[in-house]
């Protein structure tokens, strides 16, 4: 009796433990206990440590150094890293700061490589005399009161005030243009316009130019597309030649010009008639023509630099050396910003706009021709409301394009060609600053100067009104501001004032890839040929009223500077592998050391749990039979 007490108290025991029909082979179940000894971070800490192939990591492992000498070690692997991180952030931040590097690359570059300078003759007089007497004659026949064509003429020297912006007697500037709004009306569009007006009083191209010579052959002058043809630039209408840039008329030009040969002989040469005689608004009180040198496909802007400036004087024959500077970069540099441009071209037909519009935006194609060729509707084209959500998600994914674009541009300092093609068909630096001017001056003053292109223009505006007379006063005011540029704000003390009074155009970068050209100037006094043969000047009694020069390059070679990253992936891996070799004596070896721990890790956390939560469902008491 005693005994079957025994076992049916057993049997019960055995039922609360949750042990019934789970006999254990190897001995009793795993308890708690058991499980801490089957994971222990500590252990495994120390083990990493004591095998790790890093630089002396096992002394804080090693079970026979002391406390004092395991805090040592512990402090000085400290300050290692310490170091270590401070020495690559530093490293990094030198190369984010400057990821290019420029160096010369060919010192024998050929010239016929390098495209003949673009040339801007302007005559210093602005109002011909001949055309200003015409003009005053034709404003005197519409007068109302009858005034004389003497009044008129003294009045048309007040229209010279639109290329300075000076103005002495605001009155008398405001009644003429008041009575050329009503007696001087355009036919095209009915009110007064200033661009016809001065483009009638200046000189004309055909009297300045006598003769035009290129590689010692005589050309016409004024053949139209092909030699000399009339462009507007800062000092009003001129005569230009192999300017390629911005056009108000979409003509198609041809390319560019180039030489292969050298000399004062064999570049572009040009017989020049002063018409001193013909003077009437004198722009910089000398008499004789301003020669402007700059890139082809740029527009002349002094401000912008790049633009070499040459006064011709009369009776003087003027030798214009040339040499120019090549600057290319190479693909990586576009790869740098992680620029793809030539996805736009490749998906522009055939995918709908908003995809096309996030794919580019998410492959990287961040560019300027990305922003010039969306135009993205706006709420006055929505046809449907249902459009108006991915319109405006549209116009988001435009701004952090266009802002990404922007940013990876300001790291290298520079935009491609083939970037920004809303200053025109190739990306200038020239391009870009009249353009930031011209919206300035459309947003202070509400008008455009005649002489700027308004190939610039905000696609927003929808009229573009050219300033005339009573804008002289708003132009006077904001003169120095648009005369100087800066694309980078930067605290110079002393020079606050300036800095706040400038045009500040942060999108206008140099060229990635870009001609420079310097030139070396010289004159001689113009002497009458009396020799028999070719002379430039054969067949003029008076030479004191005529200017010749001569263009042209003056080696056969020029340098060739080439622009790339500075350093590849490779070699960044390669350096900082080295540091980390060096200072921790770390290797790719010590990295998967720690990879592997870290998944080991994990695998156990998780397994030991898992194990865990099968042994409590496993104790837990049945109490079928117990019941």
């Amino acid at each position: 009796m005693i005994k079957a007490n025994a076992q049916k108290r057993r049997k019960l025991s055995t039922i609360s433990s949750g042990t019934v029909g789970t006999p254990h082979k190897d001995g009793p179940p795993p308890t708690r206990g058991r499980l801490r000894e089957r994971y222990r971070f500590k252990e495994e800490l120390l083990q990493l440590l004591n095998s790790i192939t890093a630089h002396c990591y096992r002394q804080l492992a090693q079970k026979d150094r002391s406390l004092s000498e395991r805090l040592f070690w512990l402090l000085m692997l400290i300050l290692e890293a310490a170091t270590l991180i401070a020495i690559i952030i530093s490293a990094w931040g030198k190369f984010t700061a400057n990821p290019l590097i420029t160096t010369l690359h060919d010192t024998i570059y050929p010239i016929v490589l390098v495209p003949f300078p673009a040339i801007s003759l302007c005559n210093n007089n602005r109002i011909s005399r001949a055309a200003a007497v015409r003009y005053a004659g034709q404003l005197a026949g519409r007068d109302a009161e009858r005034r004389n064509a003497s009044y008129f003429l003294e009045q048309i020297a007040l229209l010279g005030k639109l290329y300075d912006f000076d103005y002495e007697n605001l009155h008398q500037m405001t009644r003429l243009q008041e009575f050329l709004d009503l007696n001087d009306v355009s036919n095209s569009t009915g009110m007064y316009n200033a661009l016809e007006t001065l483009e009638k009083l200046s000189p004309r191209c055909e009297d300045m130019l006598l003769r035009c010579f290129w590689k010692s052959i005589e050309l016409p002058c004024m053949l139209r597309n092909d030699m000399i043809e009339v462009r507007r630039t800062q000092y009003g209408f001129c005569c230009t030649f192999n300017f390629i840039g911005h056009t108000e008329d979409n003509e198609i030009h041809p390319p560019s010009y180039f030489l292969d040969v050298t000399g004062p002989e064999m570049g572009l040469v040009l017989l020049l008639n002063g018409s001193s005689n013909d003077y009437f608004y004198n722009l910089f009180n000398n008499i004789g023509f301003n020669l402007q040198i700059f890139n082809p496909h740029e527009v002349p802007d002094s401000t912008a630099g790049g633009v070499n400036e040459q006064f011709v004087h009369l009776g003087t024959e003027t030798f214009i050396r040339v040499d120019a500077i090549t600057i290319n970069s190479e693909p990586d540099v576009l790869r740098y910003s992680r620029q793809k441009v030539s996805y736009r071209t490749m998906h522009h037909r055939t995918t709908p706009p908003a995809e096309r519009l996030q794919r580019e935006c998410i492959s990287g194609a961040l560019s300027g021709t990305f922003v010039a060729s969306y135009h993205l509707p706006g709420p006055a084209t929505t046809t449907k409301n249902a459009q108006a959500p991915q319109n405006v998600l549209n116009q988001l994914m435009w701004a952090l394009c266009g802002w990404t674009g922007a940013r990876e541009r300001r790291k290298r300092q520079c935009v491609f060609r083939n970037e920004l093609l809303k200053y025109g068909a190739n990306y200038g630096r020239s391009n870009c600053v009249a353009a930031c001017r011209l919206r300035s001056v459309m947003a202070l003053c509400e008008c455009v100067p005649f002489y700027m292109p308004t190939a610039g223009a905000t696609a927003s505006s929808k009229s573009i009104t050219t300033c005339n007379l009573q804008h002289i006063a708003c132009l006077s005011k904001y003169k120095i501001k648009w005369s100087t540029v800066i694309t980078d704000i930067v605290q110079i003390p002393g020079l606050e004032k300036e800095m706040e009074e400038s045009l500040y155009c942060p999108e206008c970068l140099p060229s990635c890839s870009a001609s420079k050209y310097q030139i070396t100037a010289s004159n001689l006094p113009l002497v009458r040929s009396r020799r028999d043969g070719f002379s430039v000047t054969a067949g003029i009694d008076n030479v004191a009223d005529v200017a010749v020069v001569r263009i042209f390059f003056g080696q056969p070679e020029t340098w060739m500077y080439k622009q790339n990253v500075a350093y590849y992936w490779f070699e960044i891996f390669s350096n900082f592998g080295g540091m980390f070799g060096i200072m921790a004596g770390m290797s790719l070896i010590t990295l998967m050391e720690v990879v592997y721990f870290v998944g080991r890790q994990l695998v156990l956390v998780f397994a030991t749990r898992s194990w865990s939560a099968g042994a409590l469902r496993s104790r837990k008491p049945n109490l079928e039979l117990l019941q």
